[in-house]
């Protein structure tokens, strides 16, 4: 019930951002990334800063954990790149609906 109420309470105060069209996340290089990321985060309360940054945390860990070939070696780049195509043209409102989405 707290999660449904929060994910709630999330998605109305990030539906109000976006209606604007808010930044997008640009993967294209770590610049623009760390760019186009940090113009989402100048925009979010502090509470949804946490929750949008342990989502981007938990994205990439989960891309790391399907990028272990047959022989149990990681490939680090495949995994950023899986996670990359993933986050890339999301705004804030994509990124907390992938959220709901992502495994614990």
């Amino acid at each position: 019930m707290t999660n449904k109420l929060r994910t709630l309470l999330l998605t109305g105060s990030i539906s109000l951002l976006t209606a604007c069209g808010g930044p997008s996340i640009d993967t294209s290089s770590p610049e623009k990334m760390q760019k186009s990321v940090q113009a989402i985060l100048d925009n979010l309360e502090p509470v949804q800063k946490t929750e949008f940054t342990q989502i981007m945390i938990q994205i990439y860990k989960q891309a790391m954990l399907k990028s272990f070939d047959s022989n149990g070696t990681l490939a680090l780049e495949d995994a950023k790149k899986a996670a990359d195509k993933k986050l890339n043209g999301l705004n804030a409102e994509g990124v907390f609906k992938l959220g709901e989405t992502q495994p614990e």
